[in-house]
């Protein structure tokens, strides 16, 4: 995604950075998520800003570093009713090298929303 891609959208951010355009493929890889991500897989004593993530493997924990948290918003409209599903964004220019192929995959998938 481009680095002012939430901006655009109007999603508001309530802590830390937005993307920038030095989040790109030389550098370690940089995630936004929203309130109920941070709720979901963080205490509420824990700060989310700093900490690390990654997709289904123990080996990919620390893939991305969380950079900001914005807040939640609803990108389904049929699902206006329920709560904001956590969900993380990350810049379109920054690949992650994953050990598993089918990672690469996985990971591709979660760029796009769905139902």
């Amino acid at each position: 995604m481009s680095a002012h891609y939430l901006q655009d959208l109007g999603v508001t951010l309530k802590r830390g950075r937005a993307f920038t355009e030095a989040d790109n493929e030389t550098t370690a890889p940089v995630a936004i998520v929203n309130e109920a991500f941070a709720k979901r897989f963080f205490k509420s004593d824990e700060d989310p800003l700093g900490q690390h993530f990654g997709l289904d493997e123990p080996e990919n924990v620390g893939t991305y570093t969380i950079v900001g948290v914005v807040r939640d918003a609803r990108w389904q409209s049929f699902q206006l009713d329920r709560p904001a599903r956590p969900m993380f964004w990350v810049p379109l220019a920054q690949n992650v090298n994953y050990v598993k192929s089918v990672m690469t995959r996985v990971e591709y998938q979660s760029h796009f929303i769905s139902g």
